[in-house]
């Protein structure tokens, strides 16, 4: 016997995802094609965030992004220690904390742009991503970073800890 937690669905409706849960454990993660529902589709351990992006399937586990072509069932891995986010145009950001390279990918892990000496980022959840970019000690400026360009909004010679963002 287990519980199912952490519900998740594609936007298509044609594919979820949840972790098993039984005794204190809930390592497993397990994917299911809702046309084939008697039938489990993959399992995955160790999963610690789950993104649905069209029709892959991103997963984080400690060291590695994985990009799951669920159609397919293939695998693209990416090596490092990620924040993911998911845009609603189908792709995907990467930034590594240790190298401070934002890298925006599309929806089959083709590398569309990259910036350097990132401290932290937004995303609107549309498909822009605003960008804190340290260039040097005491210069700071915030990019609009996107599939068309990486544009400066906002320069200052004063450090940017954090970027706010409030409802509409």
């Amino acid at each position: 016997n287990y519980q199912m937690e952490y519900l998740r669905m594609s936007e298509d409706g044609k594919w979820f995802t949840f972790k098993k849960r039984y005794d204190s454990n809930t390592d497993t993660l397990v994917i299911i094609n809702r046309q084939k529902a008697d039938k489990i589709a993959g399992y995955r351990t160790r999963v610690e965030q789950v993104e649905f992006l069209k029709a892959n399937l991103l997963l984080k586990t400690e060291g590695c992004v994985e990009l799951l072509d669920l159609k397919k069932n293939t695998s693209l891995y990416f090596k490092g220690n990620f924040k993911i986010k998911t845009l609603s145009n189908g792709q995907f950001i990467l930034h590594d904390n240790k190298s401070r390279q934002l890298s925006l990918y599309n929806e089959k892990g083709t590398l569309i742009s990259c910036i350097d000496k990132i401290v932290l980022f937004y995303s609107d959840q549309k498909e822009n991503v605003y960008a804190v970019v340290e260039k040097s000690a005491n210069h700071c400026a915030v990019v609009l970073f996107n599939e068309k360009s990486i544009e400066t909004v906002y320069q200052t010679h004063n450090h940017i800890s954090q970027i706010v963002s409030f409802p509409d």
